[in-house]
């Protein structure tokens, strides 16, 4: 899963059973609010205000966003599909 604090700057989280030894080890919790887009890596701003207009028709608003790509651009290119799962934290209004 992807988070991207800055425009220039991405973390990668992985799933880990157990701390990993020398690196910088984080757990999520809260609330989140999940949806799948299919598209290109291009269309992710027009998909996060898919997600914002959705979340205040739930009276809800993301505190940040994580991505998950189901697909690297190789296969999204042989599947015909680009799918992403967008994670929202949320806060109530």
């Amino acid at each position: 899963m992807f988070h991207d604090p800055t425009a220039f700057r991405s973390d990668i989280l992985i799933s880990v059973k157990k701390d990993v030894p020398g690196e910088k080890n984080a757990a999520l919790s809260g609330t989140f609010v999940s949806r799948t887009f299919d598209g290109g890596y291009n269309a992710f701003p027009t998909f996060v205000r898919e997600m914002d207009q959705y979340l205040s028709e739930s009276g809800k608003k993301a505190k940040d966003y994580y991505v998950h790509y189901a697909y690297c651009p190789k296969c999204a290119k042989k599947f015909g599909h680009n799918y992403m799962i967008l994670f929202a934290e949320v806060s109530n209004n």
